[in-house]
C-alpha cells in the first residue's frame, strides 16, 4: 500500500470485503455466517489500512447482495465503519492504534446483484429500490453486477430489456432526490443476564452513529407492561438494571434515539434474578457469666433465632484486652463452660449466631471474676507420645506427675489451624487414653492436662499424628 501511494498520492483501493468476512461475532443477519470461512481478508483489510497515509482510500467493497432495505444499508453502513474498528468490540486483528483513524480512512461501498440471492429476490422493481438505498447509504462508490442480460446492448441486440434500464435510471433519480431515514439505526444482539438476586446486566451492539442515547424498556414477566425503565449517553453499549424484586422474569427491549427521533425497538431479552440470600441469624441476648470455680466459667444465653447453624463466642481478658474467639457450638445450644482460666482474673464475653448468609450482631456482653485458689492446682503431665496408631484408632500416653489431681482433660485438634475440643475426661492416676474416632488421612494434635479441684494445670506438649 505504502508504495502504491508513493506513485498515487490520492489513490482509492477497492476491496470486494472489509475485515467483517474474518469477524466470527459479526450480525448475522447482515453478514451471512459463510463469509467468515475467509480468515484472510480481515488481517489483509487491515494491513493494507495501516500502510494508509494522506488522501489515500482504503474501499471497503461490500458485497452484500441481500440487503434490500433502507435500515438494512444503514446498519451494515455503521457496523462495518464504526463499531468493528471500535474499542468496545475490540476486534483481534485490528491494532488499538488504528481504530481512531479507522472512520477516516476507510470508505464504505456496496455491491447490486441483479439476480437473486441468499433468498432475497430480485426483479427490476425491487432493484430500483436496492440501488437507491444503497447509493444514499454509500461513501463514494456502488456497482451493479449483472449476470442477467448485458447494459452495453440495446434491448434489439440481446441486452437488458427497457423494464430493466428504467428501473436503474429511476434509482438514479430517486437516490439524487431524497435523502435516508434520519433517524439512527436500532441496537442488536440485545442481551440480559442476571448477576445477583437483584441486578441485570444489559448489553448489546452499537449499530448507528448518530444517536444521542439509548432508552431501555422493561416489562415483568411475558404479559407485563412496557416501562422505560434506563437511559445512556452515546456510544455506550452495556448498563445494569438494579434494585429489582428476586425471583422474578424481567423482559428488556432498546432503542437507539436523536434529535431526528427514535431508531426501532431492539430483540427483546429476558433474565430472571435469583433467589434472595438467607438472612442472618437473630442476635442471642440475656449473656450471663458465672465464675463456677477459680479456673472456669460458665456462661449462658437466650437463643433468638432458628436459622442458625452454630454459635462464636469470643473473650477478653479485662476490659482494656482484645477479643478473640475461644469457643464454638452446634445450633440451638445455649450454654457452654470456659475452662482453663486464670484464677482470680476478670474476662469479658460476647457471642454471636453464624449461618450460610453470615453473622449476627453480637450480643451484649457480660463479665465474670474467676475464684482464688483453695489449694494448689496439680503439676501438669509430661512426655505426652503416641503409643498406639492403627486403622480407626490412635492411643495416646503421657507421664503423671502430680500426687492431688482427681481427673485428666484429653483435647485434640484437626491440623494445625484447627481448634481444640476436649476429647475425654479421665479419672486421677490414668496416663492413657485411646482415640476411636479418627478419620484416616486427617492429622490431629493431642494434649493433655491434670484437673482439681483448685483448678487445672497447664497443658502438656502437643503431638501430632496422622491417622494411617
Amino acid at each position: 500500500m505504502e508504495a502504491m501511494i508513493a506513485q498515487f498520492p490520492e489513490i482509492a483501493v477497492i476491496t470486494l470485503h472489509g475485515p467483517y468476512v474474518s469477524e466470527p461475532r459479526v450480525p448475522t443477519p447482515l453478514f451471512p455466517v459463510w463469509y467468515t470461512a475467509n480468515e484472510l481478508f480481515g488481517p489483509f483489510f487491515t494491513g493494507m489500512m495501516e500502510g494508509l497515509t494522506g488522501a489515500a482510500l482504503k474501499i471497503d467493497g461490500g458485497e452484500l447482495y441481500h440487503l434490500r432495505s433502507a435500515d438494512e444499508f444503514t446498519r451494515s453502513y455503521n457496523w462495518r465503519k464504526f463499531t468493528l474498528p471500535s474499542d468496545t468490540f475490540n476486534c483481534a486483528f485490528i491494532p488499538a492504534a488504528l481504530r481512531p483513524a479507522w472512520p477516516g480512512k476507510c470508505s464504505i461501498g456496496f455491491g447490486v446483484y441483479d439476480r437473486p440471492f441468499g433468498g432475497a429476490a430480485m426483479d427490476p422493481t425491487i432493484a430500483r429500490t436496492t440501488i437507491a438505498n444503497a447509493l444514499r447509504q454509500a461513501d463514494r462508490y456502488v456497482w451493479f453486477y449483472t449476470e442477467g442480460a448485458t447494459f452495453l446492448k440495446p434491448a434489439s441486440a440481446g441486452g437488458a430489456s427497457a423494464v430493466w434500464v428504467d428501473a436503474i435510471r429511476k434509482a438514479l433519480a430517486d437516490a439524487a432526490t431524497s435523502t435516508a431515514p434520519a433517524g439512527p439505526a436500532a441496537p442488536s444482539h440485545f442481551a440480559a443476564a442476571a448477576t445477583s438476586s437483584s441486578a441485570v446486566d444489559l448489553t448489546w451492539w452499537d449499530m448507528s452513529n448518530n444517536e444521542t442515547g439509548f432508552e431501555i424498556e422493561r416489562k415483568t414477566g411475558a404479559t407485563g407492561t412496557w416501562a422505560k425503565v434506563l437511559t445512556t449517553g452515546a456510544n455506550v453499549s452495556t448498563i445494569d438494571d438494579t434494585g429489582l424484586a428476586a425471583s422474578t422474569s424481567f423482559v428488556y427491549r432498546a432503542r437507539a434515539v436523536s434529535s431526528t427521533g427514535a431508531s426501532t425497538y431492539s430483540n427483546e431479552a429476558t433474565a430472571t434474578t435469583a433467589a434472595p440470600p438467607a438472612p442472618v441469624p437473630a442476635a442471642p441476648s440475656h449473656l450471663v457469666a458465672t465464675a463456677t470455680s477459680a479456673s472456669a466459667i460458665d456462661l449462658a444465653w437466650w437463643d433468638m433465632s432458628n436459622d442458625e447453624t452454630t454459635f462464636e463466642i469470643e473473650r477478653k481478658t479485662g476490659s482494656a484486652g482484645t477479643w478473640s474467639k475461644v469457643l464454638t457450638t452446634g445450633a440451638n445450644v445455649s450454654t457452654i463452660d470456659d475452662t482453663g482460666l486464670a484464677s482470680s482474673t476478670t474476662y469479658y464475653y460476647r457471642l454471636r449466631a453464624v449461618n450460610s448468609s453470615g453473622p449476627s450482631a453480637y450480643s451484649a456482653e457480660a463479665s465474670a471474676t474467676t475464684k482464688a485458689p483453695a489449694g494448689p492446682v496439680p503439676a501438669a503431665p509430661t512426655h505426652m507420645s503416641i503409643r498406639t496408631r492403627i486403622v480407626g484408632r490412635i492411643g495416646v500416653t503421657w507421664w503423671d506427675m502430680s500426687s492431688n489431681e482427681t481427673g485428666f482433660q484429653v483435647q485434640r485438634k484437626t491440623g494445625s489451624s484447627g481448634t481444640w475440643a476436649l476429647l475425654a475426661t479421665m479419672g486421677a492416676n490414668v496416663s492413657i487414653h485411646d482415640d476411636y474416632t479418627v478419620a484416616s488421612g486427617r492429622t490431629y494434635y493431642y494434649r493433655v492436662r491434670s484437673v482439681n479441684g483448685n483448678g487445672a494445670s497447664a497443658w502438656s506438649n502437643e503431638i501430632s499424628t496422622t491417622a494411617p
